[in-house]
């Protein structure tokens, strides 16, 4: 049987790869103008989670969002507003990271929304 560490950090628990972005300032050489490009600054395994929040209003109404989750191992820290290009099941996800994380011993569990722009 294996231990929650082994099992969080096998093959089974981390189906997903992502790349990481943020925006870093860039001095032009010939205009000397400083302008502020997306940067890839590291790959990592991770796990993207789904799932749906269900409320009603005082009219009776019924609203359902929907939560992504995003795994990543401890090691991987994510600022608030960075974006985050994710690949599972052979889909692409642009998401942000939109919360602070809960920090595991085994992982670490970041609330992630479709990206949008830079903010």
């Amino acid at each position: 049987m294996l231990s929650k560490i082994q099992m969080v950090n096998s093959k089974l628990f981390f189906i997903g790869s992502a790349t990481l972005y943020i925006r870093e300032g860039v001095k032009d050489a010939v205009t000397k103008i400083s302008s502020l490009q997306e940067k890839s600054t590291q790959n990592f395994k991770c796990r993207l989670s789904f799932s749906k929040s269900v409320s009603e209003n005082d009219n009776g109404a019924v609203s359902t969002k929907k939560i992504l989750t995003l795994f990543t191992p401890p090691d991987i820290i994510i600022s608030e507003g960075s974006k985050i290009v994710v690949n599972q099941n052979n889909s692409d996800y642009e998401l942000k990271s939109s919360s602070i994380p809960s920090v595991y011993s085994t992982h670490r569990e970041y609330t992630v929304e479709q990206w949008e722009k830079w903010q």
